[in-house]
Order: C-alpha cells, then structure tokens, then sequence
C-alpha cells in the first residue's frame, strides 16, 4: 500500500464530472469527496472509484459480469487498475460481438 497518495479530488472537481456526463449526480450516485484520507477507506456500502476510469466510459452500475468477477474474486474495484478494467471490458466486448454469447467466469479464467 506504500504507493497509495491522499487524495487530491476537490467537489468542485467530481461537480464538473457530472457536467461532462462522467458521474451520476450526487443526490443519486450519492458519491462524496474523501477528505483527509491516508488510504481509502469505503464505508460498508461504498465502492472506491478513480477519475481515471469514468473519464473512459466506466460507471455505475457496473456490469454485471464485472460486480460477479469482484465478488467471486472477494475484490474491490479499487484493487483492479485500469489495465485489469480493459481486459474484462474486452473480454465481454468479445463475448457478446463475436462469439454472441454472454461472458462468463469460466470462460474468462
């Protein structure tokens, strides 16, 4: 966890993410700015998120197949970096384009 660096996020920040279409609003999304966290440290119902993966396309709700990975895998989103989110996007792109079938944990291991 050393590489871990507070957060630098502002609201003003996030507020503009909801302009752009990145982020719900927080009144539905419910989202909140960490504020003086060292590492992150969701609340029970929470999932950590980076700006980084909503500037390119990932939001919420996630797809199905990605919230079965996390849970088969006893994950958080925050333990996949954008590289991990790539590859299961792209394993579902190719599940349903070109093989017309729904992804599935078996076939992704």
């Amino acid at each position: 966890m050393s590489d871990w660096r507070s957060s630098t996020v502002r609201k003003s920040v996030l507020e503009s993410f909801v302009k752009k279409g990145f982020l719900p609003p927080q009144e539905v999304a419910h989202w909140r700015v960490p504020r003086g966290e060292e590492f992150p440290r969701p609340h029970p119902s929470e999932v950590v998120s980076f700006l980084t993966f909503h500037e390119r396309g990932l939001g919420y709700p996630a797809h199905w197949f990605l919230r079965g990975l996390l849970n088969e895998w006893d994950l958080e989103l925050q333990h996949l970096n954008p590289m991990g989110v790539l590859h299961i996007a792209g394993f579902i792109t190719a599940c349903k384009a070109f093989l017309r079938m729904e992804p599935h944990a078996d076939l992704f291991w």
